[in-house]
């Protein structure tokens, strides 16, 4: 991308006030963007980005994002988040989709406490759509 185009996307996206204070990182896949551009993308704060980010290297699709199987036990699943910095882990779950319900209500109660936090540092649009984020439980269908 040249330095124009950057400039010019970057003015787009910002032309709301933020906080120069906080670190941003600019994000299109909060709202479903495949390409950079200010209707498609939001600048938000890197903790964020961090917690929302996928791992582009999991290869395992068999299970759900933040679910494994619990090891030394048969059809037993173990569900783990990480907040701030701290590993949040159940075990027991009877079966995968149990397990990520958990995960997925834990992760999205943390990206909603992230997004209160910074509420007055980010854009009305950008809030809106870190509230209505959804996780999903194989967002890495297409990195196979």
């Amino acid at each position: 991308m040249n330095g124009l185009i950057f400039n010019n996307l970057l003015a787009g996206i910002m032309k709301n006030s933020v906080d120069n204070s906080i670190k941003y990182e600019i994000d299109k896949d909060i709202l479903g963007g495949k390409l950079y551009s200010p209707k498609t993308c939001i600048l938000i704060p890197h903790i964020l980005n961090i917690v929302l980010s996928r791992n582009p290297k999991r290869i395992n699709n068999t299970f759900p994002v933040g679910v494994e199987p619990t090891k030394g036990c048969i059809n037993k699943y173990t569900a783990r988040i990480v907040k701030d910095g701290e590993k949040i882990i159940q075990h027991g779950f009877t079966n995968s989709m149990d397990a990520f319900e958990w995960y997925k209500n834990k992760k999205e109660e943390h990206i909603r406490e992230i997004a209160e936090k910074y509420k007055n540092q980010i854009t009305e649009r950008a809030y809106e759509a870190i509230l209505s984020y959804e996780v999903q439980p194989f967002p890495y269908k297409e990195v196979i």
